[in-house]
């Protein structure tokens, strides 16, 4: 029983996280937050009361962008893509 318990306190060598620095990790959190509030301030009126002729596709999109950066804010590594996408298609806009 004293074995199980240790080796469940132990940290996991094998996940992504352990290969990243916790500075890198803060920073990739404090850039999901930025992205979450920023969507949250921006496009968050615009989806709870829309204009009656829109269509509400672009809101739509970047809510779900900001709902997903708050899983990054728990999974910053895994979410990464969802950071990549964010940067090109401002880059690209």
């Amino acid at each position: 029983m004293a074995s199980t318990a240790a080796v469940a306190l132990q940290p996991d060598t094998n996940s992504p996280e352990s290969d990243v620095s916790l500075t890198r990790l803060y920073v990739l959190r404090a850039t999901y937050l930025l992205l979450a509030v920023g969507v949250a301030s921006l496009i968050m009126p615009s989806l709870m009361n829309p204009a009656p002729m829109a269509r509400g596709v672009i809101p739509s999109l970047l809510g779900g962008v900001g709902l997903c950066a708050l899983i990054g804010l728990k999974y910053p590594v895994q979410m990464l893509p969802l950071l990549m996408f964010e940067f090109v298609w401002k880059t690209i806009w």
